[in-house]
């Protein structure tokens, strides 16, 4: 067990199969064990300049909220050098919120090109996903009739309205 802030979570260990650099044809595979790990602030290192997708500090208030509301649910993704491959937004929240510690995991044995390729494909194949309007709606609803907060979940507000009342104003059925 591994203690994040006041939640308590297990170490899970995951087989991860992925392919050699390149992908073509006849690429073996290769099994790695990937174990959440928690590092000091200090030993992840951001490479802002290496990731092109931008969170504006309304965004990473959003994250922040996230972040206090639910705890790490999703551990950054670091390199062996403690090089952040993906987790770019959840760690500048996790610096506005001054904390000290992050839950991480480690790639091992990725390529420059592995690690590179997946800071895109990390953001891009999440914003390629639609939305099931009406189950969304649903869902909307239900916790809005149960008081939670929705302002917690990331929508902005006119997106919201929209998806509640069930007309999508504001909503082109994509994330991102």
């Amino acid at each position: 067990m591994v203690r994040i802030g006041s939640l308590q979570r297990r170490v899970v260990r995951t087989p991860v199969r992925t392919s050699k650099a390149g992908g073509s044809g006849g690429a073996t595979t290769r099994a790695q064990n990937a174990a959440v790990r928690i590092r000091t602030s200090d030993q992840v290192d951001d490479h802002e300049f290496l990731n092109p997708r931008l969170h504006s500090e309304a965004d990473l208030d959003k994250i922040a909220a996230s972040i206090l509301k639910w705890g790490w649910t999703n551990p950054a993704l670091v390199d062996e050098n403690g090089t952040l491959i993906a987790g770019h937004g959840r760690v500048a929240a996790a610096a506005k919120l001054k904390l000290t510690s992050i839950p991480v995991i480690v790639a091992r044995g990725w390529s420059e090109d592995e690690k590179q390729a997946y800071r895109l494909a990390d953001n891009e194949l999440a914003a390629r996903a639609s939305w099931d309007t009406d189950l969304l709606r649903d869902e909307l609803r239900l916790l809005q009739f149960s008081g939670f907060d929705l302002d917690l979940i990331g929508f902005e507000p006119d997106r919201l309205q929209g998806h509640c009342h069930g007309n999508g104003a504001g909503s082109d059925r994509r994330i991102g």
